[in-house]
């Protein structure tokens, strides 16, 4: 997203080395409550911003994103979408014993605002009617709130992200709701 960076791309293109640029956010569709629109949003900063990262898009000889939606906004007719996977190994991880069912999350609500508030209380209603744990990995702020969740919640806290596939294991349901919107859908494939 900076200037620099898009100079050092036509620099290095101009000694003949191939430069391929990865995305994985539509940073033109960044909600303005996401900490990250600041540093995205051209008023803020004239030398760190979205439009240094399109421009460097366009400099750089392959695009490699996530989604059709990214590659139709960054991929300059060079780009190539690698499909998101789970690998294997996460799957097979060990199951830790526990004695309710655990209803979960991954995220923080700074950077994903309104998305938990899409389920409109769906998921207190069946943490609530089930008996079940609310399970976080993250730090559980503003979870509750947005859930519209009033009783008590387990969370991980910030983890390093070699432990996160463990975290998640831990979880028995896991919700991911995602407001329809141009960041979600370039996010998710």
């Amino acid at each position: 997203l900076t200037r620099n960076r898009y100079e050092l791309i036509k620099a290095i293109r101009a000694q003949g080395v191939a430069v391929v640029v990865e995305i994985d956010a539509d940073f033109h569709a960044i909600d303005h409550r996401n900490p990250a629109w600041r540093f995205a949003n051209p008023l803020t900063d004239r030398n760190t911003h979205r439009d240094w990262l399109m421009r460097s898009c366009a400099e750089a000889d392959l695009v490699t994103c996530t989604t059709p939606a990214l590659a139709k906004r960054y991929g300059h007719g060079h780009c190539v979408v690698l499909d998101n996977y789970v690998p294997r190994r996460y799957t097979n991880l060990p199951r830790e014993p526990h004695d309710t069912v655990r209803i979960g999350w991954s995220g923080s609500t700074i950077t994903h605002p309104g998305d938990l508030e899409e389920t409109g209380g769906g998921v207190a209603h069946a943490i609530r009617d089930t008996g079940s744990d609310l399970f976080i990995v993250g730090t559980g702020l503003g979870v509750s709130d947005a859930l519209q969740w009033d009783g008590p919640a387990l969370s991980t806290e910030w983890l390093d992200i070699i432990h996160y596939p463990g975290a998640l294991a831990r979880m028995d349901v896991g919700v991911v709701p995602l407001i329809p919107n141009d960041f979600n859908e370039a996010k998710s494939h």
